[in-house]
């Protein structure tokens, strides 16, 4: 049997069975490899130790990033502060400053917007009694407008046919502007109670008595004048 190991017989050469006795051995040989390496803690445990190793390390590198994410969460705040200022910009006050602006835009009161009346509380007056006299601006127009309301533009002047009686600018101690809007429709209103007394336009508030007799009042709104509203003292 042995010689038969050494020396094949059969049919063909004897290299064709040698040959065939390398491939299976070259085979057996292979497989084995392969078994020795697929299989768990043999020949190839050093590599995979090591790779599981690895993730120890893994998982340090993992709590190093962490370590890194909070001074990263950190400088995020600061970031938020100074976006912070950056949002309340936005909320200008120019813009705010702006609504001053509606008021200039308004116009001067002027006619058939502007309208002027002048009455009196009475038609006729005893001796002694004192007329009340109501000048009336009214903004007559449908959108705002504005007019100097002040004491020095405007004017109640009584009159007894050319002689000049009394007036309320003689008595004006501060002249200054008063500018006022008139809304729509508005309605405002100077009154002054005539003490019976003529003036003069020196500044003379206080005269002379005025006599019984028919008079005329008149009222002035700047340059405009109203009609003239006549009544009787006694």
């Amino acid at each position: 049997e042995g010689d038969g190991l050494l020396h094949p017989r059969g049919p063909l050469a004897p290299e064709i069975y040698w040959r065939r006795r390398l491939i299976v051995l070259v085979g057996a040989l292979a497989l084995i490899f392969l078994i020795v390496q697929c299989a768990p803690g043999v020949g190839g445990d050093p590599k995979k130790s090591s790779s599981t190793r690895s993730p120890s390390p893994s998982t340090s590198s993992s709590a190093k990033p962490t370590a890194k994410s909070t001074p990263k969460s950190t400088a995020k705040p600061s970031t938020n502060t100074t976006s912070t200022p950056a949002a309340t910009t936005p909320a200008e006050t120019p813009s705010v400053s702006e609504s001053p602006t509606t008021p200039a835009a308004v116009t001067e009161c002027k006619p058939p917007a502007l309208q002027l009346s002048v009455q009196t509380n009475a038609a006729s007056y005893a001796a002694g009694v004192t007329p009340l006299i109501t000048l009336t601006i009214k903004n007559a127009g449908n959108v705002p407008c504005t007019r100097d309301l002040g004491a020095g533009a405007t004017e109640l002047k009584i009159t007894s046919g050319p002689d000049r009686i009394w007036s309320s600018d003689d008595c004006v101690k501060d002249a200054a502007k008063k500018p006022t809007v008139l809304k729509a429709g508005e309605v405002r209103t100077v009154e002054v109670t005539w003490n019976r007394k003529r003036s003069k336009p020196t500044g003379e508030c206080v005269g002379a008595e005025a006599k019984s007799g028919r008079y005329r009042v008149q009222g002035r709104l700047g340059d405009l004048l109203t009609g003239q509203k006549s009544f009787l003292l006694s």
